[in-house]
């Protein structure tokens, strides 16, 4: 039982090691210990019940909170004008602008 309990508290401090490295740090805070925990499968299932003092919490974001991208929009944010001034008004870029008028099928008169 003791060996048991002594594997899982140096995989413990192995990995809240790690995770204090990723984060560019010396020593090991009980940050580091919960996102190891809560980040390894065997050692979330042990401590599913336990609260980690001054742990915090994992890191997660809603995908539907997230902005949405589209792609004419991040191509259109950098339009530059004569002047080679960026300017974000709305206007559509060159290669927009063609795509849009090849969809249309408009002509020149």
């Amino acid at each position: 039982m003791c060996a048991l309990i002594g594997n899982y508290w140096m995989q413990a401090l192995e990995l809240a090691g790690n995770a204090a490295r990723d984060n560019k740090k010396n020593r090991i805070n009980p940050r580091h210990v919960l996102l190891a925990i809560r980040n390894d499968d065997e050692l979330g299932k042990l401590l599913a019940g336990v609260t980690i003092a001054h742990g915090g919490v994992l890191p997660n974001i809603n995908p539907v909170l997230l902005p949405k991208k589209t792609a004419a929009k991040d191509c259109c944010e950098r339009v530059v004008d004569h002047n080679n001034n960026p300017r974000n008004v709305g206007m559509l870029c060159l290669v927009c602008w063609f795509d849009f008028y090849f969809l249309l099928d408009l002509s020149f008169e």
